[in-house]
Parts: C-alpha cells; structure tokens; sequence
C-alpha cells in the first residue's frame, strides 16, 4: 500500500511466485447596522320754589338734593382679551446618524500545508479479497489481515527531500515494497518502487519523470493525464475532491480524497489497470483510508484485488 497516488510497475515477472508477488503489488493503494368695562351715569333731581302772594318777600332757602347722586358703580372690567397660547419653539430634533459598526476583519485563511509523514510505522487494517496464480479465484483476506507501512528519516535530493517507505504484512513476512517519493516545494512526486523477494531477485520500476501525486496546498482539482515510462510505461489521471472529515484510529481526521486511475504495461507482459481512492490527511501526511481495485492480466493469468485498507495506528 503506498499513500500516495501515482503508479507503480515491475518488470522480470516470471513463474507463479513472482505472480503471487505482483498479486500483493498490485493491491497497494495510495473561512444598518444601521446605525433614527361699561359705565353707567345717574340723574340729578331739582325742587322748584313757589312765591307767596304780598308778604314781603321771602328768600327761599335753596332745596337741597333729595338725595346724594350714588357714586359711581365701578368700572366693570374689561374683558380679558383672548390669549392664544404662543406655539411653544419646537425643539428641533436632530437627525439620528447611525454610524455603521466596522465588520469585523476576516483575515484570510492561512494556506493549508501537508506535513512530511514522521518517521515510524503505519499500521493499517486490511479487508477485501484478491486473486492471483496461486490462490486461483479471488479469495478474502483472512481475518485480522494487517499492512504495516515504515517510513524513514528524509534525504536530501535535488530540489526537495526524499522519503523512503517499506511496506510489509505480517501475512506475508517473505515480501516487501518499496516506494520512494519526492517532496518538492508546492508538490510530491512518485520516484520509484521496488518489490523486494527474500531469497528472489528484485523487481524495480523506475518512474521517468516522476508523476506528480500531490500538489500543495491540496485543492478540489483534476490533474492533466500524465505519462511516464522507463522501466515501466503507462499514463496517470488524478482528481482531487474534499475536504471530507474520516474517521481512523480512534478520531477524526480532515482529509482530501486522491482519486487515481493508473494504467501500466511492462515489459514482462503485463498489463492492467489499477484504480485506487486515498483519503490523506495533511495533518498526518498520510492516507488514513485507502480503496484499491485491481484488473490486470500477466499472459494467461487473470489478477484482481478489491482491498480496503484504514489506520489503525501511527507515529
């Protein structure tokens, strides 16, 4: 199982075992408010005086008044002139200026990064059924089948660093692979992969040039097909989605789904397609579910895989 996408090609491939050998080979998947009187006169009485007729005249007292003219009644007062209520000054209300309130300042979301996987072992639960040469038609995994993948400490190469991770499975300790990637600014590609035989030669694909795999920060995208050939020739269509949270190891991951369709031919006469789904999770470096399916023919010998692989441990 690799984790990264890419593809992968052995040549030299001869008598059962090593069709064993590329059975398990090829089941190795990869951020409004808006601030709204009248007065009355009297009369006055006067008496009259009668003269007596020969007596000496008499002077006649005047007659005084019968009475003292009332005194004038006092002026009524003038009706009051009607006041109408001056208008009160109307209070002039000022306009409500409602300030917007400054949103808040999103700063942009930093870049996603992919951490170089750390060195140690990945250890994952394998499910699924495989046919090859020896096991005749595809057959289960037995139960508690396990894939441990080892990454070592990086090296130094030209414009990155390389990282080296050996798959083995404690179903099968006689054989291993060896995949080799290379991390390169904005990007990782696939380098090579080795199938390791105990007691058998080597079988090597050497990737010219190397695919690319992965770009960083990794984006929903579709990547140009891609050809490569050497020891081994074929083409690579990858397509990215997500992010898509997954479950693994007791937790949650964030992870991006690296969908990669790989057609190989070698010169030992094989030729097949593998078809294989990642789940890798930046923070891990690592796919933390991987889907593998494998339709392949070496001669007169049919090969399949349908393998399911998910994290159970990690460094």
């Amino acid at each position: 199982m690799r984790y990264g996408r890419g593809t992968e090609g052995l040549h030299n491939l001869e008598g059962s075992s090593e069709g064993e050998l590329l059975r398990r080979w090829l089941a190795v998947p990869v951020g409004l408010i808006l601030l709204t009187a009248c007065s009355k006169g009297g009369g006055r009485a006067r008496s009259a005086a009668t003269p007596t007729p020969t007596p000496p005249p008499s002077v006649s007292a005047p007659a005084s008044p019968s009475s003292s003219p009332p005194p004038p009644s006092p002026a009524a007062p003038a009706p009051a002139a009607s006041r109408r209520p001056s208008p009160s000054p109307s209070r002039t209300r000022s306009p409500t200026i409602t300030v917007p309130s400054s949103p808040a300042v999103r700063l942009p979301a930093a870049p996603e990064t992919v951490r170089q996987p750390a060195a140690g072992d990945y250890v994952y639960d394998l499910t699924g059924s495989a046919s090859g040469p020896l096991l005749g038609v595809e057959q289960p995994y037995p139960p508690g089948a396990a894939e441990n993948v080892h990454v070592g400490p990086g090296t130094a190469a030209a414009g990155g660093t390389e990282l080296e991770a050996v798959q083995t499975s404690p179903q099968d300790p006689s054989h291993s692979i060896v995949v080799r990637t290379r991390w390169e600014p904005g990007r990782v590609r696939l380098v090579s992969t080795i199938i390791q035989v105990a007691g058998a030669a080597n079988y090597a694909c050497t990737y010219n040039p190397p695919p690319e795999v992965l770009h960083i920060p990794p984006a929903p995208e579709t990547f140009p097909q891609q050809s490569f050939a050497g020891d081994c020739s074929g083409t690579a269509d990858i397509t990215v989605s997500g992010p898509e949270t997954v479950t693994a190891a007791g937790r949650a991951w964030r992870t991006w789904q690296v969908h990669t369709v790989s057609r190989i031919t070698t010169g030992a006469g094989f030729t097949g397609t593998i078809d294989t789904t990642a789940w890798l999770a930046p923070e891990l470096g690592q796919p933390v579910r991987m889907v593998a399916v494998v339709d392949a023919q070496v001669g007169a010998t049919h090969l399949s895989a349908h393998q399911t692989a998910v994290l159970r441990s990690h460094p």
